[in-house]
């Protein structure tokens, strides 16, 4: 169309999409909030979906505000960790972590402790009395 103007020109434009492209790469570059994985590594903490570290394993080396979004590796059909881990491992040498009964980190009563492991959580009590089996839903890193 003749005379249309969206007074918007060339220089500005590639100005908005060279920046949106430097945004872009700072978010892709960054770490996502929780970093987990399938657990095969030194120096994090495992979690298993069964009793006697079987059943499906997910791994942290961060914190991590909720389960919900957490999924355990080798389990058909899949199983979120919310609320369903049965054994644990902490491989850190140095690094505690404090697991939650509630997402967003709440309720955090219980230390997981260097090196240490519980092939049945229900045979780890939460401080009000109640087994810890199947009743995790995030965790603090607590050094």
């Amino acid at each position: 169309m003749p005379g249309f103007s969206t007074g918007v020109t060339a220089k500005t434009m590639r100005g908005v999409v060279l920046g949106a492209l430097a945004i872009g790469a700072v978010l892709v570059a960054a770490p996502p909030a929780s970093a987990s994985h399938r657990c095969d590594r030194e120096q994090e903490i495992c979690y298993w979906r069964l009793a006697g570290y079987t059943g499906g394993s997910r791994a942290f080396t961060l914190e991590d505000a909720t389960y919900a979004n957490d999924y355990y590796d080798n389990l058909s059909p899949t199983k979120s960790l919310n609320e369903t881990t049965s054994s644990y491992v902490n491989y850190h040498i140095t690094k505690s972590y404090r697991v939650c009964q509630r997402v967003n980190q709440a309720f955090c009563t219980k230390s997981l402790y260097p090196m240490s492991a519980a092939s049945d959580l229900r045979d780890k009590l939460w401080y009000d009395g109640i087994d810890m089996d199947n009743s995790i839903s995030s965790h603090v890193v607590w050094d």
